[in-house]
This record gives structure tokens, C-alpha cells and sequence, in this order.
């Protein structure tokens, strides 16, 4: 084994060089494999804070809802409301992926798609309850809350899943309606 080793080792590189050839084939025969069993589109891209998505989808959801979204200059954030387990994550989840997709250049899962390169991107969907820290759920949802604003700058997409399930449902309204105003008082500022 050493010896074989040693072989190699002045081959380091080539093999480095062979193995990131092989990664990308991989990634872009995945990518191929999984656009031809789905709808997927290329995104316009804004130059104004805007997110359309028609007939977006959770691409790993078999047999997805599809939906609709429009937010732009006039409509600078959208609130989902409903019943449990009527889609609401899902949705969130699926415009934040098809947002990451964006990002990253990879076709979006939807019919058709503008949107905006924003500077900022943030995404709050779960409890980070820290018993070792000492903080209840609601402490680190406001610790997280308070680190976005402080991160905020003039370019943002923020989406947040059942903001304040962690305390009453008044005291969450109306944390929930002071965050949106102080971040949709941003005119290039969207929230979700």
C-alpha cells in the first residue's frame, strides 16, 4: 500500500484535476437527469427588487401544487396564512429554492420567472431552542431576528416561516407587523 502510494504521489495533481472532472460530469449528468423528468425555465432577470414565479413548485415534492407569486415595487412583501398543513412552508421552501437556484444559475422549478439579484438573502424556518446556551425558543428566535435587522442593508430578501410561534399569538402579530414595517420601510427591501 505504501508503495503503491508513492507511486501516486508525484501524480497528485492529475488525479486532483481528474477527480474535479469527474465531480463536474457527475453534477451536470444529475442536473440533466433531473430537468428532463420536470418543468423547469431560465429566470429574466429584474433590475428592480421583484420576485414572479408562475407555477413554481418544491421540486422534491412528487406531485406538487403549484402556485403563483408576483411581489414588485408596489407589493413589497406577502403574508401566507392558513390552515396546518395547507402548503405554507412548502411554498416559502420553494421560493426559496427557486431563489437559490437563481443564484447559482440552475433553471428554476416554475413555468416562467423574473427576478432580482438580491444582495442580502435570509431565511429563518426552524427552532433554535439551546438548553447548553440557556435560551428558550422565543430568546433565540429574537436573538436571530435582531442579528438579521442588524445585518440589513439597502438590498434584501427576507422569508420567514411562522415568524414568533414561540410566544402568544398578539405578542407575535405584533412583533411580527413592527419587523415587517422596519424592513419593508426599505423601498428595495422585500419580505416574505
Amino acid at each position: 500500500c505504501r508503495s503503491y502510494c508513492q507511486g501516486l504521489a508525484p501524480h497528485s495533481d492529475d488525479l486532483t484535476l481528474l477527480t474535479d472532472v469527474m465531480y463536474e460530469s457527475y453534477y451536470f449528468n444529475s442536473l440533466f437527469c433531473y430537468y428532463k423528468h420536470q418543468v423547469f425555465c431560465v429566470p429574466e432577470i429584474s433590475t428592480i427588487p421583484t420576485i414572479v414565479l408562475n407555477d413554481f413548485y418544491h421540486p422534491l415534492i412528487k406531485d406538487a401544487v403549484t402556485n403563483v407569486i408576483d411581489i414588485n415595487k408596489e407589493h413589497t412583501g406577502l403574508v401566507i396564512s392558513g390552515p396546518n398543513m395547507g402548503g405554507k412552508t412548502a411554498t416559502l421552501k420553494a421560493i426559496s429554492i427557486s431563489y437559490l437556484f437563481f443564484i447559482k444559475g440552475i433553471k428554476l422549478p416554475c413555468r416562467e420567472a423574473k427576478l432580482y439579484p438580491y444582495k442580502r438573502f435570509f431565511y429563518f424556518g426552524h427552532d433554535d431552542q439551546s438548553l447548553m446556551d440557556g435560551e428558550s425558543s422565543f430568546s433565540s428566535e429574537v436573538k436571530s431576528y435582531t442579528h438579521m435587522l442588524n445585518s440589513l442593508n439597502e438590498d434584501n430578501l427576507i422569508i420567514i416561516d411562522e415568524i414568533f410561534n414561540t410566544t402568544s399569538s398578539e405578542e407575535a402579530s405584533a412583533l411580527a407587523i413592527a419587523i415587517f414595517n422596519l424592513t419593508a420601510g426599505t423601498p428595495t427591501t422585500g419580505s416574505l
